[in-house]
């Protein structure tokens, strides 16, 4: 019994028995190890599409729908002749909404900001800075708009 009471600290304190007390607080019992982890923890991502339009036709060629939410993110979907474009709906300048953007070309231009164009293709800032993040857009085999998120976004731009 003295053993047990012993090994789960359950004894009282014996004469003199501060002074080592004190000397065993201050070093460890066990020796600690360090870990460290061999690369940096990505967050783990789920590829997956979501539909945001009925059909293609739903938005016209050159037009801008910023009222877009999918997967809890808000989005803009541009449509620029048959190709259509999904960037996320907030100004990477001060993370104002980007309704009421306009569609030049491939150039969307901010409605909050003189001067804070954007790509639709890649996401960049034309003249430089942070860039929108773009998504993938299929349409499926029902005719449906589809947004792909979690999944690397490869854009399709000319090259010369």
């Amino acid at each position: 019994i003295h053993t047990l009471m012993e090994l789960y600290d359950l004894l009282p304190p014996e004469a003199g028995a501060e002074v080592v007390a004190q000397a065993v607080a201050d070093k460890p019992r066990f020796p600690t190890i360090p870990i460290r982890p061999l690369r940096s923890a990505a967050p783990l991502r789920y590829p997956h599409w979501v539909p945001v339009l009925a059909q293609r036709d739903d938005l016209a060629p050159g037009a801008v729908d910023g009222d877009v939410v999918a997967d809890g993110a808000a989005l803009l979907l541009a449509r620029r002749d048959e190709r259509l474009f999904a960037l996320d709906a907030l100004c990477p300048v001060d993370g104002a909404s980007l309704h009421g953007a306009l569609l030049n070309g491939y150039t969307l231009s901010c409605p909050n900001h003189a001067g804070c164009h954007y790509d639709v293709r890649t996401g960049a800032r034309i003249g430089g800075g942070d860039a929108l993040v773009c998504h993938p857009v299929k349409i499926d085999e029902r005719g449906r708009v589809m947004v792909g998120f979690d999944m690397d976004f490869k854009p399709d731009v000319p090259s010369f």
